[in-house]
């Protein structure tokens, strides 16, 4: 039979496992309330089918964001997209004129970014 010194370590080991991967899980998803990002509003007259919240946003090949919010716009036609920009791009974009965003497959899954 197991001494309660041995049930005791195991206890305790058992509780502070527990403790760090609660920690770690909740440290994984706070690191995205610490970025900062700029929202930029896109609009969409095309299908947005395998594009979803948190999906990449990439800005020539570089991952500078995600998308924060999919619905239809007020006027009925068009998809509204939210983009939450990171800082450094968001400078980019906002002095480029030219900027426009499209949509693009990632590969053979169906999934996409912008």
């Amino acid at each position: 039979m197991a001494s309660e010194s041995s049930k005791f370590q195991v206890g305790v080991f058992v509780i502070i496992a527990v403790v760090i991967g609660v920690g770690t899980i909740i440290w994984l998803g706070a690191t995205r309330l610490f970025e900062e990002t700029e929202t930029f509003v896109t609009y969409f007259s095309e299908s947005v089918q395998g594009l979803d919240s948190g999906s990449p946003v990439k800005f020539r090949g570089v991952q500078s964001g995600r998308v924060g919010s999919i619905r239809i716009a007020p006027d009925g036609n068009l998809i509204e997209v939210e983009l939450d920009i990171d800082d450094d791009a968001a400078r980019v974009v906002r002095n480029d004129d030219r900027f426009r965003a499209k949509l693009e497959l990632t590969g053979i899954t169906g999934l996409r970014y912008i």
